[in-house]
């Protein structure tokens, strides 16, 4: 046990900084040897660190958000999981994908860098639809996604 804990240890640390959670795929064997593979963070983790919170809402709501990130953050956050065992061959397009939707189910929304909300909140604009419905419709800089 001991040992693990030492090559653990020696091969996680050039990596990563210490208190970040890591996906560990151990395999013992009869004989008492030992291998492992140190993986990246969950990607909740990294989608949570991104948008600068320390835990997500307890029941995420998909109208009111509980951070936001960018697509330049997604795009690193694709790159770190891209570079698992697991992730090699799927198109990092499909990575970035996957990030999005975990950051969707933790409450969390994608938005343009340039977003500011400031500015939304001055440039709607009431627009009706065939229906007759009204909606209401965003000018800005940016848009959220």
């Amino acid at each position: 046990m001991a040992e693990l804990c030492k090559q653990f240890n020696e091969k996680s640390e050039p990596m990563y900084e210490k208190g970040v959670p890591l996906q560990v795929l151990l395999s013992a064997f009869s004989d008492r040897s030992f291998k492992f593979e140190v993986r990246s963070p969950p990607t909740s983790y990294l989608v949570m660190k991104a948008a600068g919170l320390d835990k997500g809402p307890a029941q995420p709501n998909p109208d009111e958000a509980s951070g936001y990130i960018t697509p330049e953050q997604v795009y690193e956050i694709a790159k770190i999981k891209h570079s698992d065992e697991m992730m090699w061959h799927r198109p990092l397009e499909g990575v970035a994908r996957s990030v999005v939707g975990t950051a969707i189910s933790c409450g969390i929304q994608l938005r343009e860098s340039n977003w500011d909300e400031e500015e939304s909140s001055n440039g709607d604009e009431e627009n009706n639809d065939d229906d007759g419905k009204s909606k209401k419709k965003k000018e800005g800089k940016g848009k959220k996604r």
